[in-house]
């Protein structure tokens, strides 16, 4: 008699590329791309299992463990960029962003003009690390909505000139 389906065991080549690279993540990120995932959001698992990227309208947030396991840090990059003579500006915003004293701090990039590296803007944080699912969720949901908040503040302050064609370029006044 033949074995059913449900008691054969999975072989690792079985498995889609995805299972096998969640298989290799820390517990709290495999956690982390499973709420991700029941939330809509895009996820990109690193091969080495040690970050999980999310894909969002207006950026990107990276998620990785820290050595001791117990916070991940995250970090959310905006998709635009400035060139290097607005530095200061990217800075004085990314101020103006922590005067407001949320959790998720503002940071823009140095310019490097012999990398050929544009100003980035990015925030940057870390969440306690809990196995509780509605816990967890609840933080990861606090990281999205902070991080698209933070992503939508950028957009009201510099109008992206391909969207709004009648919006002054640069900050506006």
């Amino acid at each position: 008699m033949s074995e059913s389906i449900a008691q054969q065991p999975i072989r690792d080549d079985a498995l889609s590329v995805n299972d096998q690279l969640m298989q290799q993540l820390p517990v709290s990120l495999a956690q982390v791309a499973k709420l991700l995932a029941e939330r809509g959001v895009p996820i990109f698992v690193d091969a080495e299992g040690g970050s999980v990227l999310a894909t969002l309208i207006e950026g990107e947030i990276l998620f990785m463990v820290n050595e001791n396991m117990d916070t991940i840090s995250f970090r959310g990059l905006w998709n635009r960029v400035f060139s290097s003579a607005r530095y200061r500006n990217a800075a004085d915003t990314c101020n103006e962003w922590n005067a407001y004293g949320t959790w998720a701090r503002g940071y823009a990039s140095e310019p490097s003009v012999d990398e050929n590296r544009a100003v980035r803007m990015f925030c940057s944080g870390q969440i306690m690390n809990d196995d509780r699912d509605d816990v967890m969720g609840m933080r990861i949901d606090d990281v999205l909505n902070v991080s698209q908040i933070f992503f939508s503040w950028l957009g009201e302050q510099y109008p992206d000139p391909i969207r709004i064609p009648d919006a002054p370029y640069g900050r506006k006044a």
